[in-house]
């Protein structure tokens, strides 16, 4: 996906980027006053719509770790080398909370 800090642009139907996007033609000077950064996507129905994909890399990157680290307590569960509610599985309230930061970004 593109790079940088997505948010939404200018109007409230478009998401935008600091970074330049893969775009083959490059975004002009215009286009980026008019949006308001390198354009990812336009013609979005809502603005919640738009912050849900401005969130979009938060919630990439916050879903894969979560996703390892379920992988390894599933893994450490089954053999047997931690139970349910020891402390390294307390550890994993705190790791998904990385989610809720991603979500709440997405709906602020």
């Amino acid at each position: 996906h593109s790079t940088g800090n997505w948010s939404v642009g200018k109007h409230d139907w478009c998401v935008v980027t600091s970074s330049e996007t893969e775009n083959k033609n490059g975004t002009s000077e215009s286009e980026r006053e008019y949006y308001g950064g390198h354009l990812i996507c336009e013609s979005v129905a809502t603005k919640e719509d738009a912050k849900l994909i401005a969130a979009a890399p938060e919630l990439l990157s916050a879903t894969s770790e979560a996703l390892k680290f379920m992988s390894w307590l599933c893994h450490e569960l089954s053999s047997g080398r931690i139970k349910m509610w020891s402390d390294k599985s307390q550890a994993a309230y705190g790791l998904l909370s990385t989610l809720g930061k991603a979500e709440n970004k997405a709906i602020k």
